[in-house]
């Protein structure tokens, strides 16, 4: 029987029951030369290209697909970590698949794979920064050490880095206790260069993160020794009012 491909959708085949099957081979089973199994290589990326589709994470989710992703993210071998992790971070976007991940205990191996190779450092930025949309996921994310690694990824060459960087770090600070770690990170530079980008995307997160950030008034001295305050005010006079209603957020923030 042929794997589908992601694009296909439930309308042509409804494959996850059958994928996520594939999670239980046994592991002995591999290519006597390359040591793979490539078996479970290919139900980890089938799965992965199924969670583009809304209605397929939907199908995963009840199928108990996030609990096998969870676990070839503790054990898998690096091509089906970094695909367990795409998957993961596709089945983040949908709020109610956010608790199940977080109890899968995903997050750990996420804010591992952070400090790996670059190919699965995207990835695992990506799913962390959408599972930090809720309260507890986010404390989960600051207590796993993840606050380091994504400072680390603002300072490195590579858009998708710094974007999802910036994303994961401002929801983050939506949180008391992540505040001040991200503070003492040195992360206030990079929130200062990032609102110098040309994407307003970028300006936009970093504003949000400066904002959040001065929630706490014991961040205020960090954030005004990182020069923050007059790249702020120049943000004022931008066309984009998205960007101008978080700037603004931001600078109320300050007495």
């Amino acid at each position: 029987m042929p794997f589908p491909r992601g694009d296909l959708g439930l309308k042509y085949y409804t494959a996850e029951k059958f994928v996520i099957k594939r999670f239980s081979v046994d592991d002995s089973v591999v290519d006597e030369k390359t040591g793979r199994n490539h078996q479970k290589d290919q139900a980890v990326r089938t799965l992965a290209n199924l969670t583009v589709d809304k209605k397929n994470r939907a199908q995963i989710t009840r199928e108990e697909g996030i609990l096998p992703l969870a676990k070839v993210l503790q054990d898998g071998t690096p091509c089906q970590t970094g695909q367990a992790a795409r998957a993961l971070a596709n089945l983040a976007i949908d709020e109610r698949n956010i608790d199940a991940i977080t109890q899968a205990g995903a997050i750990p191996s996420l804010v591992s794979l952070l400090r790996g190779s670059n190919d699965k450092k995207d990835q695992a930025t990506r799913a962390l920064a959408n599972l930090a949309f809720k309260p507890d996921s986010r404390s989960v994310i600051v207590n796993a050490g993840a606050v380091e690694p994504h400072v680390s990824l603002l300072g490195m060459e590579g858009y998708s880095f710094k974007m999802l960087a910036v994303r994961a770090l401002a929801n983050l600070a939506l949180n008391a206790e992540s505040r001040r770690p991200i503070a003492n990170s040195g992360a206030v530079g990079f929130f200062v260069e990032r609102l110098r980008d040309e994407s307003d995307y970028q300006r936009s997160h970093a504003a949000r993160a400066l904002a959040n950030l001065a929630i706490g008034e014991e961040c205020h001295t960090t954030v005004i020794q990182g020069r923050a305050i007059p790249v702020l005010v120049t943000q004022l006079s931008c066309e984009d009012e998205d960007l101008k209603e978080k700037v603004a957020l931001a600078l109320a923030k300050f007495p």
